[in-house]
Parts: structure tokens; sequence; C-alpha cells
């Protein structure tokens, strides 16, 4: 760090000994330092919730709302992250992305499935799909189902996610429904 520095703000312009400049902002290191705000929770009755990236990226959504409806932010390629766990068994939990004219899911979801057919599905994310429907049973969405959401390039988010389903006719939850 710098000699000269009279604040802590100073901290962050001064070169260390090597002549590094630290370029992150304080939010930034905040954001990547601060362990207390690394699980927001979101709470029964919330109904829908748009999240953002000062309040959501780089953290884990535990959602305790059955029925809640999460749109994701417009996806520019930042690199942010956005982990959705359900903290409660869904009966109608949707995400949906924030552009549905442009933008799209890419990736996969891997599943087990609980009933008599035992199977282990894996469902890929289609060119055009925007939309993730639980239903609590064919789609998925018991407790602890999860997603991750990475903001790879402008209109596109990689999905990747797990899944426990049952229901006798399980489906892919992803869609172009939005």
């Amino acid at each position: 760090m710098g000699t000269n520095a009279t604040n802590p703000a100073d901290y962050i312009r001064n070169p260390d000994a090597a002549g590094t400049v630290i370029t992150a902002t304080h939010a930034e290191i905040n954001t990547a330092a601060d362990m207390s705000t690394r699980i927001v929770t979101v709470a029964d009755a919330t109904n829908t919730i748009s999240l953002t990236q000062p309040l959501h990226a780089n953290r884990i959504v535990y959602t305790l709302d059955a029925s809640l409806a999460i749109t994701l932010p417009e996806a520019t390629g930042t690199g942010d992250v956005y982990k959705v766990v359900l903290g409660i068994a869904a009966t109608a939990v949707t995400i949906v992305t924030a552009d549905t004219a442009n933008a799209s899911m890419r990736g996969l979801v891997n599943a087990v499935d609980f009933d008599s057919e035992a199977t282990l599905p894996s469902y890929p994310a289609m060119i055009g799909d925007d939309t993730i429907t639980l239903n609590g049973t064919a789609t998925g969405g018991r407790i602890h189902d999860n997603f991750t959401f990475t903001d790879v390039a402008t209109d596109i988010w990689l999905v990747s996610g797990h899944l426990y389903l049952s229901g006798g006719s399980e489906v892919t939850p992803f869609s172009s429904a939005a």
C-alpha cells in the first residue's frame, strides 16, 4: 500500500510496493469479501421478485415462497452468477429471463426421478427457452432443487441445476413460455 494514504479511501487508489494498482471499486471489494450477505432469503407470500446485480449477484437466493415468479436481470455478459435454491416445495415457481423477446437459457439440468420409474433424466435448454417452470412433481420443484445462472453474453444465460422429480410423467422444466 502507498505510504501517502491519509484515509481508507486512498488505499484503493495507491499502488502496492510492486506498483500494482487495485482497480476494484469499494462496492466490488465489499461484495467479494462480505460473507454476511451470501444468502438472500425470499419470504413466503413474496409472489414476485426481480433479481438485481447489487442485491443478488454472486449470492444464493433461498426461496421460501411455493408460488414465486423470479425474473433474472438482463443478460449482458457480466459473468455474474445467480444461484436459486428452493427452501420449500414449489407448487408454481417460475424463473424467466428479463428480455423474453431475445434472451435464452443454455445448459443442462440433471434430475433424479423418485417414483416407480427411478430414472436419471437430463434436460437441455433448447434455443429460445427463456422460462423454467416448477410444479412440485413432473417438472421438479422439490425442496433444495437448485439452479445456477451465469450471465455469459448478451442475451445468454448459462444454466445448470439439480431437480428431484416424481409424478409419473416427468417433462423438461424449460420452455419458451414467456
